[in-house]
């Protein structure tokens, strides 16, 4: 009895993996602790990495990363500030992704001044409170709206043909899973990266944005006199 109890829950976490031009996603996990989604120390705008170890907290269901632990002090000392420093980052480098200019929940176009707002660090755009209130009650069906309209929009223009967890060519092992994260489409050679993807999101969101860039034009040879 309890092995079936624990398929079930195994097959309702995995739920919404699917894979071949569908989302990837996993249901809301409101008792999972949020992973830092920057990759600098909010407090002194250091990148992460650059002077250590990053320094880990947990505060209020989110994980915030420092670049030494001196910061922490800081942070404890004003942590709403840091927040909303935290939330308007990530708002900030989502609004260029955004992929739809109607709302989510009733179809209807966003006009010049949507409200926005982010469901667990990704970005959110209605035309109106209820709409707003809506969503918060029942985000499934909406985020799914957004994921597949993230996917249509950056699937044609992904710039790897490889997997950025492992290297092994997409398609190799199947149709290629889409995943999106905060506004980004991912593409995995199977649904096993996600794990692994989820640890460190932030270097693996560099190496495809770094894919990304066009490269620099050859320098022309010298000719010889």
């Amino acid at each position: 009895m309890t092995k079936r109890i624990a398929m079930l829950v195994l097959a309702s976490a995995m739920a919404w993996i699917t894979v071949g031009g569908a989302v990837a996603a996993k249901a809301p996990d409101t008792a999972a602790t949020l992973p830092y989604p920057l990759d600098y120390c909010i407090v002194t705008g250091e990148a992460l990495g650059s002077m250590d170890k990053p320094v880990s907290l947990e505060h209020a269901g989110r994980e915030i990363q420092f670049c030494c632990g001196s910061c922490v002090k800081k942070f404890k000392a004003d942590p709403e500030r840091y927040l909303k420093e935290i939330d308007a980052a990530v708002m900030q480098e989502q609004r260029p992704l955004y992929p739809l200019m109607t709302c989510v929940v009733d179809g209807k176009p966003l006009g010049a001044t949507p409200i926005e707002f982010l469901s667990q660090y990704t970005l959110v755009r209605v035309d109106s409170e209820a709409c707003r209130a809506a969503f918060l009650a029942d985000p499934k069906k909406p985020l799914a709206v957004l994921e597949q309209a993230v996917i249509a929009k950056q699937g044609p223009t992904y710039p790897l043909g490889t997997c950025v967890v492992t290297g092994e060519k997409l398609g190799e092992m199947g149709d290629p899973v889409n995943y999106v994260y905060q506004g980004h489409l991912v593409r995995f050679c199977c649904s096993g990266c996600i794990r692994s993807f989820e640890k460190d999101p932030a270097s693996y969101l560099k190496k495809i944005a770094a894919a990304s860039q066009p490269s620099s034009p050859a320098s022309p040879s010298p000719t010889k006199g």
